[in-house]
């Protein structure tokens, strides 16, 4: 909803009302099974590539921020997150760093385009599906700033089911998709990194649709798992969290809004900023908990 404040607030000032709280961290998925995605160095590129911001701004008018390459939904888990990485894993936009990181993976300048050693310019083939205008929109955005390095980008628009079957089986180079938000830092970092999920291309997986296989993710999930302890468990989140922000097993652009519009005109005690025990959302089984939750007016 564009310039959400006029169009909806501002047709009922005293009722109506609206809280767009993070709830999952919209990235870009490399197909991990193939090359060049499968090179560290080049997802490094790709990671330095992109200017979160202007993609969140672009593509949910402002109302969301940029992700960080933690994994880590902010300002949700803002207790988690590890001092030693360098402004809470936000990373800026840094085209030197980029070509450096795409010079290591073997892609060079030639003609104001990005080559491998052939000659041959870098083609993506970014998957979004049809009809998600906001995520169309980010990806038009990331799509642009690729350009300016010479890189090639096309998009592929499938129907959401199609999407999904897609995503699920790895048919993919790579494909817009999101994480997180399930409100367990374990679950977040689970769905993302273990290798349970990473079955072969063409097997339909639930979650880890990048395919990321690291022994180190795995048993750092596992110690995760099965301790209760805090501190303990402070440690090993620091540890995926460099995991993460790292190997890029993926690259976050913004967080996914859960968009609850609401008015108090006829009820109140909807989920807000001031009272947050549920996500505004009409889609999950949060709806159950608010409505024995709201109060007639």
């Amino acid at each position: 909803m564009t310039n959400v404040d006029k169009t909806w607030v501002g047709a009922n000032k005293q009722h109506n009302h609206y809280w767009f709280p993070p709830g999952g961290t919209v990235s870009l998925f490399p197909n991990l099974t193939k090359a060049p995605f499968n090179n560290v160095d080049f997802r490094q590129g790709l990671n330095y590539a992109i200017d979160r911001s202007a993609i969140a701004n672009d593509a949910e008018e402002g109302y969301v921020k940029g992700a960080t390459q933690t994994g880590l939904l902010l300002p949700n888990q803002e207790k988690w997150v590890d001092s030693s990485i360098p402004n809470q894993g936000k990373i800026s936009q840094n085209t030197t760093k980029a070509l450096a990181y795409f010079a290591k993976a073997g892609y060079t300048t030639r003609d104001g385009k990005l080559v491998d050693s052939s000659g041959k310019q870098l083609t993506l083939n970014i998957t979004v599906p049809s009809g998600y205008t906001d995520w169309l929109r980010g990806v038009q955005t990331l799509q642009s700033q690729l350009g300016k390095l010479g890189i090639s980008v096309k998009l592929t628009q499938p129907q959401p089911a199609a999407y999904t079957q897609a995503q699920n089986n790895g048919d993919f180079d790579l494909i817009v998709s999101s994480f997180g938000g399930t409100g367990d830092v374990f679950q977040d970092y689970n769905n993302l990194l273990n290798s349970q999920f990473a079955l072969p291309v063409g097997q339909s997986t639930t979650a880890n649709f990048e395919r990321y296989k690291n022994d180190k993710a795995d048993a750092l999930l596992n110690q995760l798992k099965a301790t209760a302890d805090e501190a303990t468990q402070k440690q090993i989140v620091d540890s995926l969290q460099q995991v993460v922000y790292n190997d890029v097993p993926v690259i976050g652009m913004f967080y996914g809004g859960l968009w609850g519009l609401f008015s108090t005109k006829n009820f109140t005690g909807w989920p807000s900023a001031q009272n947050p025990y549920a996500a505004p959302t009409t889609w999950t089984a949060n709806v159950l908990k608010i409505v024995t939750t709201v109060k007639k007016a």
